[in-house]
């Protein structure tokens, strides 16, 4: 076994945390070059020295619980930042919106907006963070399984930045659409939110159409169909009233309010088919989680009805402006739903003007 001085070892790096360092901690490149200059110092005998498996696990241990601490404030972030952004659409939705709604014309407003697209910068680059701190605590992690599997570790510093440096590049290589389009709940929600806060639940554009095409991307005439716009529906399957405390099933892409499906579930002895007509995937509580997202979304939702903010009373009062002739002189059944609507708003506005004319 090589010989050591820990003291001596000890004094040289405390002499070296006397050195100036330059620059900001947060510089990756130059707090990468103070890093192997103190580890330079460092004699190589005791780097190779194999850890020992009890202190070893231990260190790793509390490393683990150190990035999670990091992930839970990032999470925090996360839904500080989604929060502001749903209100702040709110604010601006007659500002952003026109009477009569048009997509187009309001997705370019919104992201031309400036402090909605620095709440958006910011919203993404927590994303970027928790990812980032999902690699790390992984990589950390499979060091720790492999040292309580009897494997001997050395140099751990240079053994982690080696297996941790791959992914984080290949992630920062992405584009936008490549991170944050598929399997992002988080951006899924974030994207919902503040449209429908914006919109007065009108059906979310194509994710396609919040993430500008980037080299390396790919065009597909599937994924747009795909990916379309779509209309929420905060109508729990099994209450038929909204949803209350949302639960998401992991084996197919309905929500249920929590209470409901857990009776179900406890009725049924452990397991059910999903409550949804023409789906056929078992749930069980095993395969049910609190969407958090969603719980937003609807309290969102059901403070935009108190208020009378929904898109039913927006179409409302844009029918009580339109000039329809020949109300009953055309075949409704060739009408398509909204201009039936339209008629029998026009007609309801019209018989409380002559009942209060005739007052």
């Amino acid at each position: 076994m090589p010989s050591m001085n820990r003291k001596s070892n000890g004094r040289r790096l405390a002499d070296s945390d006397d050195e100036p360092m330059n620059g900001s901690d947060d510089d990756r490149d130059q707090q990468g070059d103070i890093t192997d200059r103190i580890l330079a110092k460092v004699d190589p005998e005791y780097l190779n020295t194999a850890i020992d498996l009890r202190q070893g696990d231990a260190a790793l241990r509390k490393l683990i619980g150190a990035l999670g601490s990091l992930r839970k404030e990032v999470k925090d972030v996360e839904n500080t930042l989604s929060n502001v952004a749903s209100e702040m659409a709110e604010m601006l939705s007659d500002e952003l919106v026109d009477e009569e709604y048009n997509e187009d014309a309001t997705l370019e407003r919104l992201q031309a907006h400036s402090t909605m697209k620095e709440l958006e910068k910011d919203f993404l680059a927590t994303l970027d963070r928790a990812k980032e701190i999902s690699i790390k605590s992984g990589t950390i992690s499979d060091m720790r399984q492999r040292l309580t599997q009897g494997h001997q570790l050395t140099n751990i510093y240079q053994m982690y930045e080696k297996k941790v440096q791959e992914p984080l590049e290949k992630e920062r290589t992405k584009t936008a659409r490549q991170k944050y389009m598929k399997d992002c709940p988080s951006y899924e929600g974030y994207r919902q939110i503040v449209w429908e806060n914006l919109t007065s639940n009108q059906a979310v554009p194509s994710i396609k159409r919040f993430l500008p095409r980037q080299d390396g991307d790919e065009e597909s005439d599937d994924e747009e169909i795909e990916f379309g716009a779509q209309t929420s529906n905060f109508q729990c399957p099994i209450t038929l009233g909204v949803l209350e405390d949302p639960y998401k099933s992991t084996v197919c892409p309905h929500a249920f309010s929590g209470a409901a499906i857990k009776e179900i579930i406890q009725q049924e002895k452990g397991s059910t088919r999903c409550p949804v007509a023409g789906c056929s995937k078992t749930i069980t509580l095993a395969t049910i989680e609190p969407d958090e997202q969603l719980a937003r979304r609807v309290a969102a939702h059901v403070k935009r009805q108190k208020e009378g903010r929904t898109q039913a009373s927006t179409q409302a009062r844009t029918y009580t402006r339109m000039e329809l002739s020949d109300e009953d002189g055309d075949d409704d059944d060739e009408d398509d739903a909204e201009t039936q609507a339209a008629r029998k708003i026009k007609k309801e506005v019209k018989k409380e003007k002559a009942a209060a004319a005739g007052q």
